[in-house]
């Protein structure tokens, strides 16, 4: 496929624009990841082409202090409440949220950094409805 895009451009064939999501983080500048087209972004970078046409199909917007890796599971701050992201992350995935800012605990440090102080108790799980 990336031959047939990089025969593509050296005809000057205009294909279609590739699909493109964004990523905001606070203070950092949009990260565009592109969903379908690849092919045709490295035939254009290897053409050296400034640019390149594209749809963008959403935009999300990422905040690392909504965020907490429990045990390796990211668990996202919705209305007030923890809820848990996806299964365990992966590698790559853990270590770009923790170089976001994104706080790693394990479920026993969680779970009694949110036990009031004023009446001690113990926690059997850590159930998100517990720990705000």
């Amino acid at each position: 496929r990336l031959a047939a895009a990089r025969d593509r451009l050296a005809q000057r064939i205009q294909d279609d624009a590739i699909d493109v999501t964004g990523i905001q983080f606070p203070g950092l500048p949009t990260y565009y990841l592109v969903t379908d087209g690849m092919h045709r972004t490295v035939a254009a970078r290897l053409a050296r082409k400034p640019t390149i046409r594209a749809d963008v199909g959403g935009c999300y917007i990422c905040d690392p202090q909504g965020l907490k890796l429990v045990n390796d599971v990211a668990w996202r701050l919705n209305d007030g409440q923890w809820s848990p992201n996806s299964e365990k992350e992966s590698d790559a995935v853990i270590n770009l949220l923790i170089a976001l800012g994104v706080e790693s605990l394990s479920a026993r440090q969680w779970r009694f950094r949110r036990v009031p102080k004023k009446k001690p108790r113990r926690i059997a799980c850590y159930d998100p409805a517990q720990l705000t």
